[in-house]
């Protein structure tokens, strides 16, 4: 084959060519109302938005990117509602949402006088005499670029409007990764997750349709195979095809055909073959025209990369936002070229402008996605950062709430690339200017601490090794430093504000400080004997630092010469019970340290070292209940370790040393909340183990009793967020059980409470990762619940695929975090199981290939992957994988091929059958058969 043509040919002349023919198709444009005889390749989407168009006063269309969400609503339902039945106005929502509606409802009314928007809502419907639909297009903007106190705002004003005008409706358009945001609307918007319809990619059949219908209407002649060559390409062997690619391909082999045989276009195999690899087209096109900018290219890739957001979706500009945008990504750029670079991009059909507004966005996400994966990590981080003070920017204008000094701590090492102007450089100004006069500055207030003391530190080690007369000063000052570098230490690695996606680099850095003074201490003290105590201090935190940093060889390096120093300090100075406590918690950190790297046998060697030390100390020194304390934590960190090994009953021997010693804790010193948390979590392990053991009686005890301490902590300490967190955690655990046990009401109950807790922390501290993955667990847990026992089947989705949108998130937020994947897999897995009872296997074919891209080495995913072809009659892609896994071993001991057995069972006791479950069966069973000959 010669080289693939370059792409800018077939783009050339593109307003020419619109002039004197009509495009079949639609490049990255969506449909609308006047492209109805080209939209082929829908209808059932059509009829059933149309009819759930009627079922309720909201109507959610969502899924992926790319699946032509806004083409169904724009044209499909619009053309079947008659226009004097109906009105519908479009809104983004990306910039002021209230705003944004009045500008909406203005333009209906022409040149109306201005009046609440209350009052021009029911003007538009009093004077049309129609029912007002309100489209929300690209949802998912509303929770990228607006802040919560907007959002929660928008939902009540929007509420009353449903409540209170009988002919307003709304249709909402959602990015699929975006549904479980949406659940914060509940409240507000009745009916939200029950009048939904989620759209797919297009299937190939109907991939054919939306080729050959629109090349028929516009008298474009297609060479006899052209068709089914390019979707076998398109759909990479599956069922189905991804419209952007899709669009891209046909119009670039539309506008070839028109240069070549204008009067009677053509397409043709030869030409499609010139177009190279087609799953790169996008990319290639759009690296192309930037590339013959010449000199210009670099000034493009600014401005393009100032219309996409951190989560790779385009965002709104005008120029005067994408100049001070595109500063991040190079040098300042002219007013004269950002028009000129504008006009280009919007030439090349790669940029949009909006003609009343004046902003410009690109044409679509598809783009977004290719544009973001040109930004380094850094580039992201800034994005990610100036889009929060731009949704702060907007919570300033209209609730006057300053920037919180958590988020100011994150801005010294950005400041100088996010180049801040106008509004937005005079809110954080204000913001750092009133958190000085008022002394709120926590974070930084610790950061600057620590830098003016290292420096005071440093300088008082000069005075110290050149003037001995001033010994003593320079002790005071290194000691007031160490206490302010270990203060500072302490806040660093406990911020959840640091744990949150685009902080790590500064966490990171931060951390690193605090290494290196305690190195650097290490390096000028080594010979001091007075400070030998500091030192083995010293290396001690330098393990915890290495260890949260990920350097787990230095960290176990570290904690090891901790434990040298600290029994030689023990050993010469037996008077003093610090020495030995130190020594105690150095190996209790090196066996958690080696538990997690799968040394077993060492970590419980630490372990018994510890629990030897801090036996002594209590018993030495009864006054001193830290002792206590801190033997009841190895004793359940040993627990733990035990359990995981599958020494049930050592285990349940460490957890009641464990509960013996927290039990008095709390006894002696209730006023404590420490203790009785520490309390609640040894319970609630236990709880883990019995029901792990298969004794549910005794695990719903435990549970129980974690769960009152809990409820007790986070009712008395409603300023500790954390006791929430684990009180929500001590209710899923319980609804896991008594859903094991067949209670399934209980469970659904004890599920609710923990969904109530969790959806209130993740919508309080978003930044929290945590708090989100827990959430999306419970999720999934209730979805289960609801879908395995013959329940709600469609309320079950809702809620896995909630589960999969949160863990989606987390996974592209950290992509490092392994958990988050598997969470991913997992609920996909789910989600294909509930479509499978519905009776819905291209979903079910769907949700476990996305699973299974998540984790490919979740096995059984495989096997709900199998039973999706079987039940959409692909018999022979489903043989395939039920044959060459049959032997392969699942997590609980059963093989492959018992697993699609034993699920047949559950399908045919659900109705569900197939007229090849019997043949498969039979083949399953003679395949073990016959791998199992007594050979040995």
């Amino acid at each position: 084959m010669d080289d693939p043509e370059s792409l800018d040919i077939l783009f050339a002349d593109v307003g020419a060519a619109r002039d004197q023919h009509r495009s079949p198709f639609k490049f990255l444009d969506a449909y609308g109302v006047g492209d109805r005889s080209l939209f082929f390749g829908r209808d059932n989407e059509i009829r059933d938005l149309y009819a759930r168009f009627y079922r309720s006063r909201v109507l959610l269309v969502y899924g992926e990117s790319g699946t032509g969400k806004t083409s169904l609503i724009e044209c499909g339902l619009r053309s079947e509602i008659p226009a004097e039945e109906a009105l519908f106005v479009t809104v983004r929502t990306a910039q002021d949402p209230f705003e944004a509606v009045r500008r909406a409802l203005q333009r209906v009314l022409g040149n109306a006088p201005e009046r609440e928007l209350d009052a021009l809502l029911r003007a538009v419907i009093e004077q049309k005499n129609k029912i007002l639909v309100l489209v929300f297009d690209q949802f998912e903007e509303f929770f990228l670029f607006q802040p919560a106190s907007v959002r929660q705002a928008f939902a009540r004003t929007v509420q009353g409007w449903l409540e209170q005008e009988g002919n307003c409706r709304l249709v909402i358009g959602l990015r699929e990764e975006y549904l479980a945001r949406a659940s914060e609307l509940e409240p507000y918007w009745p009916g939200l997750f029950h009048n939904r319809l989620w759209i797919r990619h297009l299937a190939r059949s109907d991939a054919e349709a939306a080729i050959v219908g629109p090349c028929e209407v516009c008298g474009v002649a297609l060479e006899q195979g052209l068709v089914p060559h390019i979707l076998t390409d398109l759909s990479g062997g599956g069922s189905e095809v991804e419209l952007p690619i899709f669009q891209v391909v046909f119009d670039s082999l539309y506008r070839k055909a028109l240069l070549e045989t204008p009067e009677h276009p053509r397409l043709t195999l030869d030409a499609y073959r010139e177009l190279g690899q087609i799953q790169t087209i996008l990319g290639r096109f759009l690296e192309e025209r930037v590339q013959s900018y010449g000199e210009g290219s670099e000034l493009a890739r600014q401005i393009l990369k100032a219309l996409v957001t951190a989560e790779g979706t385009r965002q709104f500009g005008t120029r005067q936002n994408i100049a001070i945008r595109a500063r991040q990504f190079g040098p300042e750029l002219s007013d004269a070229q950002v028009d000129e670079s504008l006009q280009r991009l919007i030439g090349d059909r790669l940029v949009r402008e909006d003609p009343d507004q004046h902003w410009y966005e690109l044409r679509h996400d598809a783009l977004a996605r290719q544009i973001r994966q040109w930004m380094s990590g850094l580039e992201q981080d800034l994005v990610d950062l100036r889009q929060t003070l731009e949704n702060r920017l907007l919570e300033y204008q209209r609730h006057g709430r300053l920037l919180e000094t958590d988020l100011l701590a994150t801005l010294p090492p950005f400041e100088n690339r996010l180049a801040l102007r106008g509004e937005l450089a005079e809110l954080v100004e204000f913001s750092k200017r009133r958190a000085r006069q008022h002394k709120r500055l926590r974070f930084l207030a610790v950061a600057t601490v620590f830098t003016v003391v290292m420096a005071f530190g440093v300088f008082s080690f000069v005075q110290w090794q050149e003037a001995k007369r001033q010994k003593v000063q320079a002790e005071a000052n290194f000691r007031r430093a160490n206490e302010a570098v270990d203060h500072f230490f302490t806040q660093v690695s406990e911020s959840t504000l640091l744990n949150q996606r685009g902080s790590e680099p500064l966490r990171r850095q931060l951390l690193e400080k605090a290494l290196n003074f305690y190195q650097d201490l290490a390096n000028q003290r080594a010979e001091d004997p007075q400070m030998r105590a500091e030192l083995a201090a010293a290396t001690f935190r330098t393990a915890k630092i290495r260890n949260l940093l990920g350097d787990h060889r230095q960290a176990e390096a570290a904690y090891r010469q901790a434990i040298a120093d600290f029994a030689v300090l023990a050993r010469d100075h037996p008077e003093i019970p610090e020495h030995q406590s130190y020594l105690a918690r150095s190996y209790n950190n090196l066996g958690l340290l080696l538990g997690d790297g799968g040394d077993a046998a060492a970590a419980r060697t630490a372990y018994q070292n510890a629990l030897d030390l801090l036996e002594r100390l209590a018993r030495d020194h009864p006054e001193v209940p830290a002792y206590q304390s801190r033997r009841a934590l190895s004793e359940h960190n040993l627990g733990i370790l035990l359990s995981d090994g599958g020494d049930a009953a050592g285990a349940r021997a460490a957890y009641q040393n464990a509960l013996d010693l927290q039990e008095r804790l709390v006894r002696n010193h209730p006023g404590v909340p420490e203790y009785q948390n520490n309390l609640a979590m040894s319970y609630s392990s236990l709880g883990v183990l019995l029901s792990d053991g298969g004794d549910a009686a005794a695990a719903r005890v435990a549970y129980q009793k974690a769960l009152d301490l809990r409820e007790r902590l986070a009712r008395d300490h409603p300023e500790v967020v954390e006791y929430q967190h684990k009180l929500a955690m001590s209710y899923n655990n319980l609804g896991l059980l008594l859903n094991e046990s067949g209670d399934a009401k209980a469970a659904r109950a004890a599920y609710q409470k923990a969904l109530d807790l969790q959806e209130g922390l993740t919508r309080d501290h978003p930044e929290v990762p945590e708090y989100r993955s827990y959430l999306a667990e419970s999720y999934n847990n209730l979805g289960i619940l609801l879908g395995g026992r013959g329940g709600d089947s469609a309320e079950a989705r809702v809620l896995i695929l909630k589960a999969a949108g949160i863990f989606a998130r987390l996974t592209r937020e950290f992509p490092q975090q392994v958990a988050y994947r598997a969470g991913w897999a997992r609920a996909e897995g789910n989600l294909a199981w509930i479509e499978l009872i519905a009776r819905q296997p291209r979903e079910a074919i769907a949700s476990a290939s996305r699973g299974l891209e998540a984790d490919p080495q979740q096995l059984w995913i495989r096997i709900n992957l199998a039973h999706g072809y079987l039940f959409d009659n692909h018999t022979a892609q489903a043989l395939a994988i039920y044959t060459e896994n049959k032997d392969r071993k699942l997590p609980e001991g059963k093989t492959f091929a018992e697993a699609v057995l034993s699920d047949f069972k559950v399908f045919r006791a659900r109705g569900l059958q197939h007229r090849d479950m019997a043949r498969i069966e039979r083949l399953l069973r003679e395949i073990s058969d016959h791998g199992h000959d007594g050979s040995s």
